[in-house]
């Protein structure tokens, strides 16, 4: 597969699962999100695959709020603004 795309980690990841992956995520909240790109970093980063890669994979993935039963209504919707108006770039390009 060709990976001059912008989007390395994306390929990478399509290929060690051969081609059976969705390029999407479900959270509760924005410190689940960010526990996922803090996990993506220590899983990937390196020579090959550099922080500005992993924002770009993450610039392109579809992100979807779940519910959590425990919290009140209020909660779960103060969570899903949150989640829906993360920052990908801000979080992640310090490190870039």
């Amino acid at each position: 597969m060709e990976t001059t795309n912008k989007n390395k980690l994306l390929y990478k990841i399509v290929e060690e699962r051969k081609g059976l992956y969705c390029h999407a995520i479900e959270v509760t909240d924005k410190y689940n999100l960010q526990s996922i790109i803090e996990a993506v970093f220590d899983t990937y980063e390196s020579e090959e695959i550099t922080a500005t890669d992993i924002f770009y994979f993450f610039d392109s993935i579809e992100v979807y709020h779940l519910t959590d039963d425990e919290l009140t209504e209020e909660q779960n919707e103060e969570n899903e603004k949150e989640v829906y108006n993360f920052n990908f770039k801000e979080y992640i390009n310090p490190t870039i």
